[in-house]
C-alpha cells in the first residue's frame, strides 16, 4: 500500500488531519490499532478556537457550554472566567462525525493495525504494524 500520508492512531485529531489531507488532494491512509473505531464516552472541552476549525460539530454531541473553571491544586485554588463559553462535548460522538467527515473525503481507513515502528525505503517511509504483512510506505507519517 503506497500512500501520500500515513496517520498512526484514529484520534479525532487524526481524523480530522485526514480529512484536511485528503481534501488538500493527498492520498491518506489511517491506521487504527483497536479492531473497531469505538472510543469510550468522555466528554471533551472545545474552546471556541477549536470550534472554529472543526465547523460542523454535530448538536447531538454538544452537552453544554461552560462559562467558568476552578482549579484547585494543595492549598491554593483559582476561579477563572471565560470572555468565550467552551463547549462541553461527548468524544463518542464527536469521533464518529470525524469518522464519517474522513471517508465522505476519500480517507482509507484500516483497523487492528498496531504501529511497531519505521524503516527507511529509498525517498519513502515503510510503517511496520503487527498483524499486517503488507507493505505500508508513506512519503510523510502523522
Amino acid at each position: 500500500m503506497n500512500f501520500d500520508v500515513v496517520i498512526v492512531g484514529a484520534s479525532s485529531s487524526g481524523l480530522y488531519a485526514a480529512e484536511l489531507l485528503v481534501n488538500a488532494g493527498k492520498r491518506v491512509g489511517v491506521f487504527e490499532r483497536q479492531q473497531e473505531i469505538n472510543p469510550e464516552r468522555r466528554t471533551y472541552i472545545i474552546t471556541p478556537q477549536i470550534k472554529e476549525f472543526l465547523s460542523e460539530i454535530p448538536e447531538e454531541a454538544e452537552l453544554c457550554l461552560t462559562k467558568a473553571m476552578a482549579v484547585e491544586a494543595c492549598d491554593a485554588s483559582v476561579y477563572i472566567t471565560f470572555h468565550d463559553p467552551d463547549l462541553i462535548i461527548e468524544r463518542k460522538l464527536l469521533t464518529k462525525a470525524l469518522l464519517s467527515r474522513a471517508i465522505s473525503a476519500g480517507a482509507e481507513i484500516f483497523t487492528g493495525y498496531q504501529f511497531i515502528g519505521f524503516e527507511c525505503k529509498s525517498k519513502q517511509t515503510k510503517l511496520v504494524f503487527r498483524s499486517s504483512d503488507d507493505e505500508i510506505l508513506a512519503t510523510t507519517s502523522v
